[in-house]
């Protein structure tokens, strides 16, 4: 018997009933997956072209379909909105020590 590729057995997993995901879930995974892609494509044009009307509007479009998403994984019960604020909390903890945004 040949050795299963990853990407074969990563499928096969994925497929499997006692993966726990449901089609909804993996659908609202996928879906969130794309919109963090969206976003990181959006600044990144800020960041190339420059912050102008256009390039600010489709950033918070961007930013807007994410937190949809986002809101989403709430309903779906993946994360609470008291875990979602806890974690933003530490991550505002992390950014007044290690970056310049908070100086």
């Amino acid at each position: 018997m040949s050795e299963e590729r990853y990407y074969d057995y990563m499928l096969r997993r994925t497929r499997e009933e006692d993966n726990k995901v449901s089609d909804k879930e993996r659908e609202l995974l996928i879906i969130l997956m794309e919109e963090c892609g969206e976003v990181i494509q959006s600044a990144s044009k800020i960041i190339r072209f420059g912050n102008d009307h256009s390039n600010r509007a489709s950033f918070a479009k961007e930013l807007g379909d994410l937190q949809a998403m986002i809101d989403l994984t709430k309903d779906f019960t993946f994360t609470t909105s008291q875990e979602l604020e806890k974690q933003s909390r530490a991550k505002i903890a992390k950014l007044h020590t290690y970056s310049n945004l908070y100086k």
